[in-house]
C-alpha cells in the first residue's frame, strides 16, 4: 500500500529546519537591534556628552556585540565624567569576566562591593571565576 503521508522522521527533520531558520532569523534581528541601539545611544550622547550613564549604557551595548576595546573606552569615559559611581566597577566587572581577564574582573567587583554595591550579577561571576580557578588549579 502507497502512503502519501511523509514518514515521522521526515516530518521532525522539517519542524527542526524550520525552527533553525526562525531562531537564525532572530538573532540576525537581534543584532541588528543592537547596531540600532548604539547608534540611538550615540546620537543622544551627542546631545549630553556629559552624561555616565549613556556611556554606561553604550559601554554595555558594545560589550554585548563583543567590541571590548570600544566597551572599555566608553567605561572610562564614564568613570572621568562619574569617578564615584559605583556601577561603573559593576560594568568593569563584567567586561572583564567576558573578555577572561578575571583578575581584573575580581578586583572591580570588590571595588563596587567596598563602595557598597550588591547586584547578583556580579555574585554569579564571581562565583563562576571562583569555579574556574579550582578546576585550573586541579588540572
Amino acid at each position: 500500500m502507497n502512503s502519501t503521508r511523509p514518514h515521522p522522521i521526515h516530518q521532525l527533520f522539517l519542524v527542526l529546519l524550520c525552527l533553525s531558520l526562525l531562531l537564525s532569523q532572530q538573532r540576525a534581528h537581534a543584532h541588528l537591534g543592537v547596531h540600532r541601539a548604539i547608534r540611538l545611544t550615540t546620537q543622544r550622547m551627542q546631545k549630553n556628552p556629559k552624561n555616565a550613564k549613556l556611556w554606561i549604557k553604550r559601554s554595555t551595548l558594545y560589550k554585548h556585540h563583543q567590541e571590548y576595546q570600544k566597551a572599555l573606552t566608553d567605561l572610562k569615559m564614564a568613570q572621568r565624567l562619574a569617578p564615584k559611581n559605583r556601577d561603573i566597577y559593576l560594568h568593569y566587572g563584567l567586561l572583564y569576566f567576558s573578555m577572561r581577564r578575571y583578575k581584573e574582573a575580581k578586583t572591580a567587583f570588590k571595588r563596587f562591593a567596598k563602595l557598597g554595591g550588591t547586584h547578583w550579577k556580579a555574585w554569579r561571576a564571581q562565583a563562576q571565576i571562583a569555579l574556574k580557578q579550582k578546576q585550573k588549579g586541579k588540572a
